[in-house]
């Protein structure tokens, strides 16, 4: 398959590059479909080709290549940060952890005040999980 070969050279879990190869043929044979759509109701038409498949896995790689080196730019600032701070490496994590309470509260008011269901339940779970208390229930009911 053309996605296999173009993707062949990106470092992939076999599973993953499987379903990024079933995730890339479904995008553009969608296209493909609307663009019959398209042509039906308005009678323009928009070309879906095997060129625009090759940009799509091209701009796939891309994309991965640029997320992947923002999390790797974070995991560096955060070992730099951590082998700089004066505080030895389980109070620093504790340091971290009660930031991250206290940033929690803050965003449950936010929701709160906000009406953002969804966003409140989060909250809530993760402040019941950070303070140690239940966590049953799924997140965002």
């Amino acid at each position: 398959m053309v996605a296999n070969k173009f993707l062949e050279d990106v470092e992939l879990d076999d599973h993953v590059r499987s379903e990024t190869v079933v995730m890339c043929k479904h995008f553009h044979e969608s296209v493909r479909l609307m663009s019959e759509q398209y042509y039906a109701e308005l009678v323009r038409y928009n070309y879906v080709t095997p060129t625009s498949y090759l940009e799509l896995i091209l701009t796939f790689k891309k994309l991965l290549a640029l997320k992947r080196d923002d999390i790797q730019m974070l995991r560096n600032r955060y070992v730099r940060d951590l082998r700089n701070s004066s505080l030895p490496p389980h109070r620093y994590v504790t340091a971290l952890y009660q930031l991250l309470l206290k940033l929690s509260h803050y965003y449950l008011c936010t929701c709160t005040a906000t009406r953002r269901t969804r966003d409140v339940n989060l909250c809530r779970w993760l402040v019941g999980w950070l303070v140690g208390g239940s966590i049953s229930g799924s997140v965002g009911r």
